[in-house]
């Protein structure tokens, strides 16, 4: 392992006179880093189609929940309604790219997002409203962003789609540092 210099971010909040660390966290499914590799190589094949800036393969990975700024006591909180999910194990296709034109990104994902995806999102975003996080109320859509900045989605993609056989999701903390997002993962539960 290399030594080098860590940078953490932390936000500090103002209430009633105190400073409160934070850290900005999410949920997600993180994959192997064998399939990161080959979902960043064919990321690199959509290059030739258009422009925009490329994902990292070590922060490629699939949101369920983010939970923004979180103070410790939120964070217990989070972690505890993680605990308390007890899921089984399912395969994802990652087989379609899109574009989103609005965010200018380039994503990877399932046409159909499985029956027990949908409700590992759903169970865990209702956890986290009791504990007072806010998440969002639209439809859960099963993708992973793998580029930035594309101002001209690609007009075809032709890729092997890629099983994904899904047997845990993790906690991770983003650090905002100049170079762009690093993720750590700070917690991790597997499924049944």
């Amino acid at each position: 392992m290399s030594l080098g210099r860590l940078y953490v971010f932390y936000t500090l909040a103002w209430w009633e006179g105190a400073v409160v660390q934070q850290q900005r966290l999410f949920f997600a499914l993180w994959p192997s880093t064998h399939l990161q590799q080959q979902w960043a190589e064919m990321a690199r094949t959509l290059l030739f189609a258009t422009e925009g800036r490329l994902v990292p393969s070590s922060n490629l990975h699939l949101t369920l929940a983010f939970l923004g700024n979180v103070s410790a006591e939120q964070r217990d909180c989070a972690e505890a309604v993680a605990s308390d999910l007890r899921m089984c194990r399912f395969s994802l296709l990652m087989e379609q790219v899109g574009y989103w034109h609005r965010s200018h990104v380039v994503w990877l994902g399932a046409r159909r997002t499985p029956v027990r995806l949908r409700s590992l999102a759903q169970q865990l975003s209702a956890g986290l409203v009791r504990c007072g996080f806010e998440v969002e109320k639209r439809d859960y859509k099963a993708h992973m962003t793998l580029m930035r900045k594309v101002f001209h989605g690609p007009e075809r993609a032709v890729f092997d789609p890629i099983e994904w056989d899904v047997d845990r999701f993790v906690l991770v903390e983003s650090q905002l540092t100049p170079r762009g997002a690093h993720y750590r993962i700070v917690g991790e539960w597997f499924l049944v």
